[in-house]
C-alpha cells in the first residue's frame, strides 16, 4: 500500500520483521470530542476510531474542561483530560472559537497558556509510558510531546493541520518550526500545508501527505429532500446555500454575506448591472453580454429573479465573528434570507448537508476541510476559495467552482448561476459525489495509512 509521498516519493509498506498487528498509540490533540455528538477535534476522534478497529490501542491526551471527566472511554478510544490553571473556569484556553481565537479575546486563557502548556506536557510524559508511538496534532502538541519522546525512546509523528502551519505570527511560526524539526516523521493534510511544512524545517525526506477521511455511509445524498427539510423545519421549496463551520475571522463567512447581499439585492434586482462583469458573462454569456435583452433573455431574467427570490443561506456552526456576522446580516436586510443556524450536534450536520442546494467555503486558508469533503459526499456542488487543500480536490467546473477570494462580484455571479440552473447543480454534484466515491477518501483508508506510516519508524528504530 502507498500511504502518501515522503520527499516527494511514494512511502510503500514496510517490511518485516515488524509483522505485530496491534500498537499502543498516545494521540495528543488541544480538542477533542467533550461527549457524544460534539464537533470539537471530531476528526480526530474519526482517526482515533479507525485506528481502534484495525486493533491498535489508542489512548488520547487532551484538555480538560469543566464538568468533564478526567478519564473515559469513548467508542474504544481511551481519553485522558489533563486539568491546567485553577480548574473550572480558568479552564479556558481551549475548545470554543480555538485556542488562537480564545487566548486573543479572553485575557483569562491568555494568563492560562504556561499552565496549559506544562499540563499538556506533564500529561504526555506520564501517559506515553508503555507505548510505542507518539502521535500528536496540531504544532503545539508535536512541540511539547518532543521531551517524552525522547524520554521513552519512541517515534514522534506532528500531524500539521492546517491553522498551525498557516499561522504567521512569530511565537506559531516558532512553535511549528520547533514540532517540524523535532518529530520523526511531520505529516500535513494537503499538498500546501507539505511546502510550508518544509520551509518550517521539516525533512523532505521524512514528511509525508496524509488526509483526513468522510463516512460514505453517514454522509451521503438524501433519497428525501424534503422529508429532510420537513424533519429540519425549513421550506421544502427553498433553495438553500450553506456553510458550515466555526464563525471566526479565518473561515470569511462575511465574504459570502457579502456575496449574498449582491446576489439578493443587486443580481436580482437588476441584472444589467452585470452586463459588464467578465465573471458574471462567463457564467451566463450571451445573456450578461451587454447587448441588451431579448425576448429569451427577459425569460432567463424573469427566471432567474424567481430563485434568486427563493434562496435562503443557512450558516451551521457558531463563533467569536456571530454578533458582527449578524449586525452585518441585518444591515443589509437579509434577516429573513439568512439563518444562523447555530452550532449543532456532529451527528447532525449529514442532515443539513443533506437538506441543502449548494455548498460554500470561502475561507481565508486551511489545511483540508472536512466540511468540503463531507459536503462533497452528499453530493453537494461546492463553491470554494483556492485556498490550502482545497486546490487538491477541486477541479474548477468540473467537481466544484473556484472563487477568488475578495471579489464578491464574481461571488454573486457563480451562485446566480446555479441557483438558476439545478442540471448544473446536479451536474458538479454528481462529479463531486464521484470524486470521494473513487479516490482515497475513506476513514479506514487514512488509518491504514497511519499503520504502515507507524511501523516504518518502529522499523527505523529496532
Amino acid at each position: 500500500m502507498i500511504i502518501g509521498f515522503i520527499g516527494g516519493e511514494a512511502l510503500q509498506p514496510v517490511p518485516d520483521p515488524i509483522t505485530e498487528d496491534s500498537l499502543k498509540v498516545l494521540v495528543v490533540s488541544t480538542s477533542y470530542p467533550r461527549f457524544a455528538g460534539d464537533r470539537a477535534g471530531g476528526f480526530v476522534a474519526s482517526s482515533c476510531e479507525a485506528l481502534v478497529k484495525l486493533g491498535h490501542e489508542v489512548k488520547v491526551v487532551c484538555p480538560h474542561a469543566p464538568d468533564l471527566a478526567f478519564s473515559e472511554v469513548m467508542n474504544g478510544v481511551t481519553v485522558k483530560r489533563f486539568a491546567y490553571g485553577f480548574g473550572g473556569a480558568w479552564e479556558c484556553v481551549a475548545y470554543g472559537d480555538g485556542i488562537p481565537v480564545n487566548i486573543k479575546k479572553s485575557w483569562a486563557a491568555m494568563m492560562m497558556v504556561p499552565s496549559f502548556c506544562r499540563s499538556l506536557r506533564n500529561a504526555v510524559m506520564r501517559e506515553a509510558e508503555g507505548c510505542r508511538i507518539i502521535h500528536a496534532n496540531w504544532s503545539v502538541c508535536g512541540a511539547l510531546s518532543v521531551a517524552a519522546a525522547r524520554h521513552h525512546k519512541i517515534p514522534l509523528v506532528t500531524t500539521m493541520r492546517g491553522s498551525d502551519i498557516n499561522a504567521a505570527d512569530f511565537v506559531s511560526r516558532f512553535i511549528a518550526r520547533r514540532a517540524c524539526s523535532n518529530s520523526d516523521t511531520v505529516v500535513t493534510v494537503s499538498r500546501e500545508s507539505f511546502d510550508k511544512a518544509l520551509s518550517s524545517g521539516a525533512n523532505p525526506e521524512r514528511s509525508c501527505v496524509i488526509t483526513n477521511g468522510v463516512d460514505t455511509e453517514i454522509f451521503s445524498p438524501s433519497s428525501d429532500k424534503h422529508g429532510m427539510r420537513r424533519k429540519l423545519g425549513i421550506d421544502p421549496e427553498a433553495i438553500y446555500l450553506i456553510a458550515v463551520g466555526r464563525l471566526v475571522s479565518v473561515k470569511n463567512i462575511e465574504y459570502l454575506i457579502e456575496a449574498f447581499y449582491r446576489l439578493v439585492h443587486v443580481v436580482g434586482a437588476n441584472l444589467s448591472l452585470f452586463a459588464d462583469n467578465e465573471a458574471f458573462k462567463q457564467v451566463f454569456g450571451a445573456y450578461a453580454g451587454g447587448q441588451g435583452m431579448n425576448d429569451k433573455a427577459t425569460s432567463f431574467a424573469d427566471s432567474l429573479a424567481h430563485n434568486i427570490g427563493r434562496t435562503r443561506l443557512l450558516l451551521v456552526g457558531d463563533g467569536a465573528e456571530r454578533e458582527s456576522l449578524e449586525r452585518m446580516v441585518n444591515e443589509k436586510n437579509l434577516a429573513d434570507r439568512v439563518s444562523f443556524v447555530g452550532e449543532v450536534n456532529r451527528d447532525d450536520v449529514p442532515d443539513w448537508l443533506k437538506a441543502s442546494d449548494i455548498f460554500a467555503l470561502t475561507s481565508r486558508n486551511e489545511g483540508r476541510p472536512n466540511s468540503l469533503i463531507e459536503a462533497m459526499a452528499c453530493g453537494l456542488p461546492p463553491v470554494c476559495t483556492p485556498v490550502g487543500g482545497v486546490n487538491d480536490v477541486i477541479r474548477d467546473r468540473e467537481n466544484g467552482i473556484l472563487a477568488e477570494l475578495d471579489k464578491p462580484d464574481e461571488l454573486a455571479g457563480i451562485l446566480a448561476h446555479l441557483v438558476n440552473n439545478d442540471l448544473e447543480r446536479t451536474r458538479i454534484g454528481k462529479a463531486a459525489l464521484e470524486t470521494i466515491l473513487h479516490g482515497d477518501f475513506g476513514w479506514d483508508s487514512h488509518a491504514r495509512k497511519l499503520t504502515e506510516l507507524y511501523k516504518t519508524l518502529l522499523e527505523k528504530k529496532a
